[in-house]
C-alpha cells in the first residue's frame, strides 16, 4: 500500500505438450496477479478483506489510498474484481457452525433480512422443466460461482465471460456447512412460488407476509405519484389519496403478479436472504432469496439438514409448522402438537393466558435416550417444536399460538435471546450501500466470505469468554472439535501426564482430577467380565435383580437416616450415636416420632397480596422486584409471574401518561409491556430491561425519564455497550 509501481513485464510457461499456459502466481512473492496487468500486494488484499468486513467498500477504500499517496489509482471496478479474484483463489472452509452447539444445534433462530437484496429481473427467469423437483448439488453450485469469480481474470467483459453465473431455479443453492447438512443435495423450490393458483392451506400461510408487506408500504414515506405508478403498472384504478391507493393495492394482493410488483417497489427485486442461527449469533445456514419470503425457504433449509433442530424460533411459527408438514406429511417434522409445546386443548390454552402453564423440556440441558431414529443427537430427543420470538408472537390472530411462546419453557425463559437474527441483521445492514449494489453471485460469494469471517471472529470470542470465566490457563490451540463439532480441551502429551486410570462415574470426575489430574478411564458395568449385563440402555450396564431390592432398600435407609438431619433432633441416627449403634445391632427400629409442630395460618389471598406487592413496586421502582423475589418463596412465585409484571408496568405508564389525548394508534404502539434481553455485547451478556421505543422509566410511579420514538441502542443495555460493540458506526 506504498503506491504504484508501472511499466513492469509479466513472463508466463507453455506446457510443449498441450500448450497450456501457465501464469505467474507465487504467493511467497507478496503479490496477487489479477489478469497479467493488475498485481495487488497480499497486504493490501488483506486490507481489503478487513475493510469489507468492517463495512467499508471497496471504492472507499481506494478513495482514501489515493488522498494519501496522491496518485491516481486504477479503476475501482477493477480492483474490486482482482479482491473478488483473490478471495476466490483463497482456501477457506465455509463450516458455519458453532463451537457451542455443534453441527447440530437444538435451538434455532430463523429470520429473513429483507434489505440485503441483489438487481435481478424476475421476469426474465424460465421455468423449470416438469420433473425438475428443486434439488441442487451445493458443491457443484458454490465450486461453480468460485470458477466466475477466477474466471473474471481471463475475460474484459462479464459478457465474454462463459463461466458467469446468473439466478435460476435450476441452479442456485443456499449454503449450508457440510456437516449440518443432510448430503451434498439441497432444496431450493422456489419454482413453486411462481404458481398463479395457490391452494387454499399456501394462500393461508403467505397472507400474513401480504400485510406485512402493505404495513411496509404504509410506512414508508412514499409520495403519492410513486404509489400512484405502481397502482398504474398493477392495472389497478390511480384514482383518489394515498390511503385509497395503499387499500385497493392490498385488495389486489392476491394475484402473485402484483405482490411480486410491490415487492420489488419496496425491497428490490430479490427476496433477501434467508438465514438460521443458533442463540449464540452463529449462522449456519443462508439461502439467498430469488423472490420474495415465504416459510417455503426456511422449510427448504430445515429439510436439507441432517438433524432437524429439537426448537425453531421463527416470526411466523404457525405457517412454517403448516408448511412443512403438508410437505412430509408420512412423517410430519413436527411433532407433537403441530409443533406447540402443549395439547391446545381450553384448559391450556387458558392456563398460558394465566401465566400458570409451563413446559419444561429437560433434555435441552442434559441429554435422554429415546431409542427412536429421529432423535438429536445431542439432546437425544425427537420432539420437535416451532415457537414465535417475543417480538412477534403477541402478533398471532389463533388463540392457540399462546403455545408457541418461549416463556412457557422455564429452560428457554431468560436465556434464549429470540433477536439474535435482528441483532445479526443490524450488524449487516451496514454493508448494504455497496453489497446491493453488486451482481447476484458477485453478492452471494462476498456475502458467504464476509459471514464466514463473523462465525470465525464470534467462535473466537466465545471461547476466550469461556475460558477466562472458568479461569482456565489452557490456550485457544489446546481446544479441539469432539465429533459433534462441540469445542473440547485437548489432553497434554507430556509424559508424566500419560498414565491413565479408573474413575467410578461421571459424578467422579471431577474428584479424580483434584486427587491425581491427567487422563482418566470411565469404567462401568459393561466393562466386568462375568455380571449380568444389560446393553440396550444408557445406564452403568449392572443387572439388578428383584430379589435384592429389599436389601438396597434398607441400605438407602440407613443412608438416609445417618445423613439427614432431623430438624430440632440434629443427625440422631448417625453412626456415632448410641441410637445409630443399636440400630446397627438390630436392637432398635429406625423410627424416631417428631412432635408435629401447629401453626395458625395468618396468610393472606393471592389477590391481595399481589396488590400489596404492585403498590410496593410503583413506590420503589422495577428493582424493588428482585428484592422481593429474594424475600421469600412466596414473594419470588408472585413477581415472576409475567401478569404481575406486566400489571405493574402498565400501572406505572398510566401514571405518567394521559392516554386520552392521544389517538388509537398511539397507544396501541406505546402502551406495550416490556421484555428481558441479554446485552448483544459478548463482553457484557447481561440481562436488562428492554422497552424499545416509547416511554422511558424505571418504574417508579409519577416518574418519567423521557419519550423516545426510536431505539437507538436496539439489542444492547446501555449505549456505552452499543458504541463498544461497533454501533456508532451504522
Amino acid at each position: 500500500m506504498m503506491g504504484l509501481i508501472d511499466n513492469i513485464s509479466t513472463y508466463h510457461r507453455i506446457c510443449p505438450q498441450c500448450n497450456m499456459v501457465y501464469r505467474y502466481q507465487e504467493w511467497k512473492d507478496g503479490v496477487h496477479n489479477f489478469d497479467n496487468h493488475i498485481f495487488l500486494t497480499l497486504e493490501l488484499c488483506v486490507f481489503l478483506r478487513e475493510n469489507v468486513t468492517n463495512h467499508v467498500s471497496v471504492s472507499r477504500v481506494v478513495d482514501s489510498l489515493e488522498g494519501l499517496r496522491g496518485e491516481k489509482f486504477p479503476s475501482r471496478d477493477v480492483i474490486f474484481q482482482a479482491y473478488c479474484h483473490f478471495e476466490a483463489l483463497t482456501d477457506a472452509e465455509y463450516t458455519y457452525s458453532c463451537v457451542n452447539c455443534g453441527f447440530h444445534p437444538p435451538v434455532v433462530v430463523m429470520d429473513l433480512h429483507r434489505k440485503g437484496v441483489f438487481k435481478m429481473t424476475v421476469s426474465d427467469l424460465k421455468v423449470p422443466p416438469d420433473d425438475f423437483n428443486g434439488e441442487h448439488d451445493v458443491e457443484s453450485f458454490w465450486n461453480s460461482v468460485h470458477l466466475s469469480m477466477i474466471s473474471r481474470g481471463f475475460f474484459q467483459s462479464s459478457a465474454d465471460n462463459p463461466f458467469t453465473v446468473n439466478p435460476s431455479y435450476e441452479c442456485w443453492a443456499p449454503w449450508i456447512g457440510s456437516e449440518t447438512r443432510r448430503s451434498d443435495t439441497v432444496l431450493n423450490t422456489e419454482f413453486k412460488k411462481v404458481r398463479t393458483c395457490p391452494s387454499s392451506t399456501e394462500a393461508q400461510l403467505s397472507s400474513v407476509t401480504e400485510d406485512h408487506l402493505i404495513d411496509e408500504l404504509a410506512k414508508q414515506k412514499v409520495i403519492l405519484p410513486v404509489v400512484r405508478k405502481l397502482c398504474k403498472a398493477c392495472n389497478i384504478d390511480t384514482k383518489g389519496s394515498r390511503l385509497d391507493l395503499i387499500t385497493r393495492l392490498k385488495e389486489n394482493m392476491k394475484s402473485r403478479q402484483t405482490y411480486d410488483k410491490v415487492f420489488q417497489s419496496i425491497w428490490g427485486a430479490s427476496g433477501g436472504w434467508s438465514v438460521i442461527l443458533c442463540p449464540h449469533g452463529i449462522v449456519y445456514s443462508i439461502k439467498f432469496n430469488i423472490r420474495a419470503e415465504s416459510p417455503r425457504d426456511f422449510a427448504d433449509l430445515l429439510l436439507s439438514w441432517k438433524h432437524l433442530p429439537n426448537v425453531c424460533v421463527y416470526d411466523f411459527a404457525r405457517g412454517l409448522a403448516a408448511h412443512m408438514n403438508l410437505r412430509v406429511p408420512h412423517s410430519p417434522p413436527f411433532q407433537p402438537y403441530e409443533g406447540r409445546l402443549s395439547e391446545p386443548t381450553q384448559e391450556n390454552v387458558r392456563a398460558a393466558r394465566n401465566g400458570k402453564l409451563h413446559v419444561s423440556l429437560p433434555w435441552l440441558h442434559e441429554r435422554v435416550y429415546c431409542g427412536e431414529e429421529n432423535a438429536h443427537p445431542v439432546t437425544g430427543s425427537s420432539e420437535h417444536y416451532v415457537l414465535y420470538d417475543r417480538f412477534h408472537e403477541k402478533n398471532a390472530t389463533d388463540p392457540k399460538d399462546i403455545l408457541r411462546r418461549i416463556q412457557l419453557v422455564p429452560e428457554l425463559k431468560g436465556w434464549l435471546n429470540s433477536q439474535v437474527a435482528e441483532q445479526f441483521f443490524a450488524k449487516m445492514r451496514k454493508s448494504n450501500y455497496f453489497f446491493n449494489n453488486m451482481a447476484p453471485s458477485t453478492h452471494a460469494f462476498l456475502m458467504r466470505s464476509v459471514i464466514h469471517r463473523h462465525n470465525t471472529s464470534t467462535n473466537t470470542a466465545l471461547l476466550q469468554r469461556q475460558l477466562n470465566s472458568g479461569r482456565r490457563l489452557e490456550l485457544l490451540s489446546t481446544i479441539t472439535l469432539s465429533s459433534l463439532g462441540q469445542a473440547v480441551i485437548a489432553q497434554q502429551s507430556d509424559a508424566s501426564k500419560k498414565t491413565e486410570h479408573n474413575c467410578g462415574g461421571p459424578g467422579n470426575k471431577a474428584v479424580a482430577q483434584k486427587l491425581l489430574p491427567g487422563p482418566w478411564n470411565e469404567q462401568s458395568g459393561l466393562d466386568v467380565e462375568g455380571l449380568p449385563q444389560q446393553n440396550f440402555g444408557i445406564d452403568c450396564g449392572i443387572f439388578m435383580v428383584m430379589n435384592d431390592m429389599p436389601y438396597l432398600r434398607r441400605w438407602w435407609c440407613k443412608v438416609l437416616l445417618e445423613n439427614l438431619g432431623i430438624e430440632g433432633h440434629g443427625r440422631r441416627f448417625a453412626h456415632f450415636t448410641s441410637e445409630g449403634k443399636k440400630m446397627g445391632e438390630g436392637c432398635l427400629p429406625p423410627i424416631f416420632r417428631v412432635t408435629r409442630k401447629r401453626r395458625q395460618s395468618t396468610l393472606l389471598p393471592d389477590t391481595i397480596l399481589q396488590n400489596i406487592l404492585v403498590s410496593v413496586v410503583l413506590e420503589d421502582g422495577c428493582t424493588a422486584i428482585l428484592r422481593l423475589a429474594l424475600t421469600c418463596q412466596k414473594f419470588e412465585q408472585i413477581v415472576s409471574q409475567e401478569a404481575f409484571q406486566k400489571e405493574a408496568h402498565f400501572r406505572w405508564l398510566d401514571s405518567v401518561v394521559n392516554w386520552k389525548r392521544h389517538s388509537g394508534s398511539h397507544i396501541q404502539e406505546y402502551r406495550k409491556p416490556y421484555t428481558i434481553s441479554r446485552c448483544s455485547r459478548l463482553q457484557c451478556s447481561q440481562l436488562y430491561k428492554d422497552c424499545g421505543a416509547g416511554y422511558q422509566g424505571n418504574g417508579q410511579r409519577g416518574v418519567l425519564l423521557g419519550f423516545y420514538s426510536s431505539d437507538d441502542h436496539p439489542g444492547y443495555c446501555s449505549w456505552d455497550c452499543y458504541t463498544d460493540d461497533g454501533g456508532w458506526e451504522e
